[in-house]
């Protein structure tokens, strides 16, 4: 495990495209805030996601924040056209190993000052969507990720495949399936966002 993503990519110039082939997976982010498990996206730089495996990953003992333990977005664009972000995990857990998220995928993780997103985190420091970040869905799969369970101290992680603030989220293709939240939002999450969607799913979640 470490305190940063896997990848991360900043700024106007960082420019990601990631195909079929590519997988980035079983990584742990932990005692960190906005920094996503699998990838991070900042500061006006686009991600394309045309195929690959974003899977496995989780953060871990994080402040309530959208995290996002596959793919942290903060004002930027990803668009995904293809491939699958699955089975990553949102929780608190301190002496959780990868291999332990998913053993029994009914067991409940216990969410005490949970991040947010467990699939997807869409955020945006603009504090309006159409100036905020924009996540575009032709395709794919975001699937079968898992937020953590509420607690005394935490209502629970919430957005299971996906939470957005202050963004916009345009769906014109693609699955949001099976997704799991310990707070609110199995399949999504809106908060003060901008959801169009024209095609696509968003079941059994």
């Amino acid at each position: 495990y470490s305190s940063s993503p896997l990848m991360r990519i900043s700024g106007s110039n960082g420019n990601l495209s990631v195909f079929g082939g590519v997988r980035l997976m079983h990584h742990e982010t932990r005692d960190a805030n906005g920094v996503g498990g699998a990838i991070s996206v900042k500061k006006d730089a686009k991600l394309a996601l045309y195929g690959g495996d974003i899977s496995y990953n989780a953060v871990t003992r994080s402040g309530n924040a959208g995290t996002g333990a596959g793919i942290y977005i903060d004002d930027a664009v990803v668009s995904v056209y293809g491939g699958r972000v699955s089975y990553n995990a949102i929780a608190t857990y301190i002496s959780a190993r990868i291999g332990d998220f998913f053993e029994g995928y009914s067991k409940e993780w216990t969410a005490e000052g949970s991040a947010d997103g467990a699939g997807i985190a869409v955020d945006s420091s603009a504090g309006k969507p159409e100036e905020g970040s924009i996540l575009n869905l032709y395709g794919g799969e975001i699937s079968y990720n898992h937020g953590a369970t509420g607690s005394t101290r935490d209502p629970g992680a919430d957005g299971g495949g996906l939470i957005a603030r202050y963004s916009v989220v345009n769906m014109f293709d693609g699955k949001i399936q099976g997704n799991y939240a310990g707070g609110s939002g199995g399949g999504i999450l809106l908060w003060d966002s901008e959801l169009n969607m024209s095609g696509g799913s968003i079941a059994n979640n």
